[in-house]
């Protein structure tokens, strides 16, 4: 394939018979790279492709292979080609027109777009990134709208006040980033790497950090609004004064680290000049609250929002939810962890009480606050410590199904057939020679019995109401 000077043609598809001729010329030397790529109108990451490829030892180029492997290594660069380019935009991507705000380097700005068509990492700013590693990019007040931003290397870049929207940094990595009051809307940033980033003050909304790494972030002050935090990273990260609101939080990894202090999920407590952006108005007051633990924010809202249906939620958790107690040491601990493993899959929630009890609660009334909210309880009474004790705090004021279990060779607490004549939601202990055989039983000798005594309970507690005598 010869191209004429100064024409300015294209390969529209490498598998295609003209496509495969120019790179078999390529690779037998008879046209040069340089001028043929500029002609030719090839992207950046294109270029450095063929180049890499062209310069490979065992590669389509070889003077040591036979024409007959080159004809095959060339078809299969060919079809590699194309299948990057069918990743690559329809459109060269293009900066927001609007770039008012901008305070950065403006060759580093025109570098960026030149970037934002490559399906891979291989891009112009990240060559430059490699080749001055102790460069810190200077992108403040940046306005990027409906880009791929995610090939593109943004560790330690500084992005202060900048307004990220519609775009996508997903997998990519921000490490050191600097985004100081910057606005995020609409961005997807799951599994991306914001260790130790600077996101004091910033704003996002509507933004997914699906198992994003914010390891040692600062997110002092930060406000996340309908945003999905599941399964992030926040050890040693900086929450104290965020303001938390519709933001999912489930599974997020924390340390002793994590700082948490001071959270804000009331409406009336958001920045009055951002309060007004949102309209809010003063009949939020009421939910007003900080609190000093983003779980604990997330519970808090919906029973605040939901406080209307408050009884639907205890109702839902005193049907799923069920307590375990025994020993949490030794062969006694691996037969909760049985039942704590064993438990969901008949649709129930264990809780193993094994955590750190409440500051404002001793261990006995939080003992009777999660038997109250439980379907039934589940005691091993093999080898007991506390078990007893917890029994005697239980069973005389929750009307809570308590099934025992215990090991074939073991007896119960000596005061534990006198509760069970006592109080008729005592059940039978459950004997079990090992962790195959309590789990053979589970169903039949532990869980039918409870949810049929759940039932009868459930009935002696609210009976029909009594037929009218007046008609």
């Amino acid at each position: 394939m010869h191209v004429a000077p100064n024409s300015r043609p294209t390969v529209e598809s490498w598998s295609s018979r003209n496509g495969k001729r120019l790179l078999l010329e390529l690779a037998r030397g008879e046209v040069a790279p340089g001028p043929t790529f500029k002609r030719l109108g090839l992207p950046y990451w294109e270029q450095t492709i063929l180049r890499r490829t062209l310069r490979a030892r065992k590669g389509f180029a070889s003077q040591t292979i036979s024409e007959q492997k080159r004809v095959w290594l060339t078809r299969s660069l060919a079809q590699t080609l194309d299948s990057l380019r069918s990743e690559a935009p329809d459109k060269r991507p293009r900066l927001a027109k609007q770039q008012r705000r901008f305070r950065g380097n403006r060759k580093q700005l025109d570098l960026l777009e030149r970037s934002l068509n490559s399906p891979i990492e291989i891009n112009e700013w990240n060559d430059w990134r490699k080749r001055y590693p102790h460069v810190v990019p200077d992108l403040r007040g940046i306005n990027l709208m409906k880009l791929d931003l995610s090939q593109l290397r943004l560790d330690r870049v500084r992005l202060n006040n900048a307004r990220i929207i519609q775009c996508s940094v997903r997998v990519g990595r921000l490490r050191h980033a600097d985004l100081r009051g910057a606005r995020l809307f609409g961005v997807d940033m799951s599994y991306a790497d914001f260790s130790y980033a600077d996101l004091r003050g910033i704003w996002m909304q509507d933004v997914h950090l699906t198992e994003t790494n914010l390891q040692k972030a600062r997110l002092r002050g930060a406000k996340l609004i309908s945003c999905t935090l599941n399964r992030a990273d926040l050890k040693g990260a900086d929450l104290r004064d965020a303001f938390i609101w519709g933001t999912s939080v489930w599974q997020v990894d924390r340390d002793s680290k994590t700082q948490q202090s001071n959270i804000s999920i009331g409406w009336d407590l958001f920045d009055p000049n951002d309060a007004a952006t949102f309209g809010i108005s003063k009949k939020a007051e009421a939910d007003s609250m900080r609190v000093n633990d983003i779980v604990v924010a997330d519970f808090m809202s919906h029973l605040t929002e939901n406080r209307n249906n408050m009884a639907s939620i205890l109702n839902a958790a005193s049907s799923k939810l069920v307590l375990l107690l025994g020993r949490f040491r030794g062969k006694q601990r691996d037969v909760l962890e049985v039942l704590e493993r064993e438990l969901p899959a008949f649709g129930f929630i264990p809780m193993v009480f094994d955590f750190e009890g409440p500051k404002n609660r001793d261990m006995i009334e939080t003992v009777a606050i999660l038997a109250g909210l439980s379907k039934f309880v589940i005691a091993d009474l093999t080898k007991p410590r506390s078990t007893p004790l917890e029994s005697h705090l239980i069973i005389p004021d929750m009307a809570v199904p308590f099934v025992p279990i215990i090991g074939e060779k073991d007896d119960p607490f000596s005061m534990f057939f006198a509760l069970q004549h006592k109080y008729p939601w005592v059940l039978a202990p459950v004997r079990y020679r090992d962790e195959k055989h309590l789990i053979d039983q589970l169903k039949t000798h532990v869980i039918r019995p409870a949810e049929a005594l759940a039932k009868k309970l459930q009935k002696m507690k609210y009976p029909k109401p009594a037929p009218s005598l007046t008609g």
